[in-house]
């Protein structure tokens, strides 16, 4: 939304910013139990696409931008660290 008063601008931005820290969170939540290493390839799955649908419910602009961004550092963490492989983007959807 685009607005001319200052007010209401700062308020956006903070919202902004406040959604970001929040998905920023969730995102290093995930990382770090896939960090374990103590969950199967379905669990793994499941905390990752748990994780998307969170990160939706917040953001559902940030689809994208989760695909081709988090998603692939949530795998390779997940392959590093416990050997789990979730190749596939559409097993997480």
């Amino acid at each position: 939304m685009i607005t001319n008063d200052p007010d209401e601008y700062r308020r956006l931005v903070a919202e902004d910013e406040r959604r970001v820290r929040r998905i920023r969170q969730m995102v290093d939540i995930a990382c770090a139990g896939l960090a374990t290493g103590l969950l199967t390839r379905d669990g793994a799955r499941d905390l990752i696409a748990d994780t998307r649908r969170r990160v939706l419910a917040l953001a559902p602009e940030c689809a994208l931008q989760f695909d081709l961004i988090y998603a692939p550092r949530l795998r390779r963490i997940a392959r590093e660290s416990g050997g789990v492989d979730i190749s596939e983007v559409s097993s997480i959807k």
